[in-house]
């Protein structure tokens, strides 16, 4: 498995998918074996990086809304946490960026 470094125990957990975000696997190798594209480097390629970006946007974006229109409901009302409550996101070895902070 080369170099890469694979999560385990709680940072394994089971995540999501977003709808809007399941284009992006018609990108993925295994989606590409065995078309005319396998040999692409699709990382190579101009607005690969634009792209990606603009998806992570629209993934933080949706999960703030969602965070938002939970906070508004009180639904975090029964949860065990110290006020002011901060909800991050963080890609791998990414920067950290906040998607709620409730005071």
């Amino acid at each position: 498995m080369d170099s890469h470094d694979y999560a385990d125990g709680y940072y394994a957990m089971p995540g999501i998918t977003l709808n809007f975000c399941k284009e992006l696997h018609k990108l993925d190798w295994i989606s590409l074996e065995n078309t005319d594209y396998e040999d692409v480097d699709w990382y190579e390629l101009d607005g690969r990086l634009e792209l990606f970006n603009t998806y992570k946007f629209a993934v933080k974006f949706a999960l703030h809304k969602a965070l938002k229109k939970l906070m508004s409901q009180n639904k975090f009302s029964k949860i065990n946490a110290i006020n002011p409550l901060h909800f991050l996101i963080q890609e791998y070895d990414e920067e950290v960026y906040p998607l709620l902070f409730m005071e």
